[in-house]
C-alpha cells in the first residue's frame, strides 16, 4: 500500500455506533418503516423486498431515524456469511426508515472519512476478512461482536491531512464509480435472468401438478404431508465427534429455487459449532427459514445440516420422494408455507400448518397404480427441467464471476493499485 495511507481504528472514524429498534407489529398506514438485514441484499440496500412496519415510541422515531449516508450492518444472523454485511443508506425519502435491533448504525464523521468510501472498505475483501474472527454464536445465531468491530483499523489515505485525505478519498469513490457501474448493471440484467429462469420452473410445475383447491382429475385425491411422510428430528452435535468428516449443508448450499442437489461439503465435526439435524437419501429436506425462497433437497447421500431443514421421510408405499420435493416447489404451496410464517425478521414456516397443507395424490385409492402415476409425473417434470437445472447452473456460476470481479476491483482499491 503507498507510505501516505495510514490505518486508523473504525470507532476513531463514527460519530455514532448505535443499535436498532423494533416495536410492535403494524401496518404501512400507521407504522413506521424498519429496515432489517433482508433489506441487504449483496452489500447494498435492497427495498424491493418485504419491508417491516412497526409501531415504535416518538423517541425511537426520532432517535433511530436513519439519514443519507448512515452505514446499517448485520449484526445478528443464522447465516455466518451474512455478519457484517453493509448498506449504504442513501435513498432519497421523505419517509422516515428506521433500523432494527438486529442490525447496527454506523455514523461517519465526514470530516475524517467518507460515508461510500467506507462502505466500499467494509464490502472489500480486507474488510470482510477481518469478520471471520468477529463472531460468537448464541442460540443458534451469530453475533457481531460490536467491541472488536470497531477496534478493526481502516486504511485513510493521507491521514494527518484531513482535507487532502478527504479529496484522495473522492478520487477513489469515482474510480470505484467509474469500474463498478457496468458491474451494477451487469448484476440488474443477472437477476431478472434468475427470476426468468425460476418462473419458467414455475409453469414445468403447475403445467404437471394438479392444485387442489382448482380441481383434481378424476381418480385423484389428497392426504395431509403429515399422513405421506414423517419429521425425523435425528439430531447430532458435530463437536462431539471432532475428527469425523461430515457431508455439512447449510441454508445456502443451495440458491433460491434450485432444483439440483448441491456438491457434497465434506467438513471435520470439530468445524461445525451448532446442533445438526442428519439426513439420508431416503429423506427429503425443506427449508422452514424464509420459504419464499423455496429450498428443498433430495439428498442422494447421507449428510448433516442446518437444524433450520426439516427432515421429511415419505412412506415408500404412499408417495415418491422426488414427486413429494416437486409439490413443495410448486407455487401453491410456497404460498401457502409463506403465508404460514411467523417471525419478522427471520420469517419460518409454522410446522403444525406444514402437516396438514393437501398434497394431490393420482388414484389414491390404488396405491401401486398411484405410485406409477407419480414416477411418470417425475420423470416429465425432470425432462422438462433439463434446461431450467442448465440455466440455473450458468446463474450460479454467472454469480460467482460476479462477486469475483466486484472483490477483485475492491481489492486494488484499498491496496493503492487503481
Amino acid at each position: 500500500m503507498n507510505e501516505i495511507w495510514g490505518p486508523i481504528p473504525l470507532t476513531d472514524l463514527l460519530l455514532l455506533c448505535d443499535s436498532g429498534t423494533w416495536g410492535d407489529l403494524s401496518g404501512p398506514k400507521d407504522g413506521t418503516a424498519v429496515l432489517r438485514s433482508t433489506n441487504i441484499n449483496n452489500w447494498s440496500l435492497d427495498l424491493t423486498g418485504d419491508i417491516a412496519y412497526r409501531d415504535v415510541s416518538a423517541r425511537d422515531q426520532q432517535n433511530k431515524r436513519l439519514l443519507t449516508g448512515d452505514i446499517i450492518v448485520t449484526k445478528s444472523s443464522g447465516s455466518p456469511q451474512l455478519i457484517g454485511e453493509a448498506a449504504l443508506f442513501d435513498i432519497n425519502d421523505e419517509r422516515i426508515f428506521l433500523f432494527s435491533n438486529f442490525t447496527q448504525r454506523l455514523r461517519p464523521n465526514n470530516e475524517k472519512i467518507l460515508p461510500k468510501y467506507l462502505h466500499y472498505y467494509l464490502s472489500s475483501p480486507q474488510g470482510r476478512e477481518v469478520l471471520i474472527q468477529m463472531h460468537r454464536t448464541t442460540s443458534g445465531l451469530r453475533n457481531l461482536v460490536i467491541s472488536r468491530y470497531l477496534e478493526q483499523n481502516v486504511p485513510i489515505p493521507n491521514p494527518k491531512d484531513a482535507k487532502e485525505s478527504i479529496l484522495i478519498q473522492q478520487r477513489v469513490i469515482h474510480r470505484l464509480d467509474q469500474y463498478l457501474e457496468e458491474h451494477k448493471l451487469a448484476r440488474r440484467l443477472h437477476k431478472k435472468i434468475v427470476a426468468d429462469t425460476n418462473r419458467l420452473m414455475d409453469a414445468v410445475l403447475a403445467e404437471v401438478l394438479p392444485y387442489p383447491e382448482k380441481g383434481l382429475p378424476e381418480g385423484w385425491g389428497t392426504l395431509p404431508l403429515s399422513e405421506l411422510a414423517s419429521e425425523e428430528s435425528n439430531q447430532i452435535i458435530p463437536t462431539s465427534h471432532p475428527s469425523d468428516t461430515y457431508n455439512y449443508w447449510g441454508l445456502d448450499a443451495i440458491s433460491e429455487s434450485q432444483i439440483a442437489e448441491p456438491l457434497p461439503n465434506y467438513i471435520q465435526g470439530a468445524e461445525v459449532k451448532s446442533t445438526c439435524n442428519s439426513f439420508t437419501p431416503k429423506d427429503v429436506l425443506y427449508s422452514k427459514l424464509r420459504p419464499y425462497l423455496n429450498k428443498v433437497i433430495v439428498p442422494s447421500i447421507d449428510g448433516i445440516g442446518s437444524t433450520e431443514w426439516v427432515v421429511y421421510r415419505p412412506n415408500p408405499k404412499l408417495i415418491r420422494r422426488e414427486y413429494l420435493a416437486f409439490v413443495m416447489r410448486t407455487k401453491w404451496f410456497v404460498n401457502l408455507a409463506s403465508g404460514s410464517s411467523y417471525g419478522a425478521r427471520m420469517p419460518r414456516a409454522n410446522k403444525s400448518v406444514l402437516r396438514e397443507i393437501k398434497i394431490p395424490i393420482p388414484l389414491i385409492n390404488d396405491p401401486a397404480r398411484s405410485l406409477s402415476i407419480q414416477d411418470q409425473a417425475v420423470e416429465r417434470i425432470t425432462q422438462f427441467s433439463l434446461d431450467v437445472v442448465s440455466m440455473q447452473k450458468g446463474n450460479a456460476q454467472q454469480e460467482r464471476l460476479l462477486t469475483q470481479l466486484e472483490q477483485s476491483i475492491l481489492a486494488q482499491a484499498f491496496s493503492g493499485e487503481l
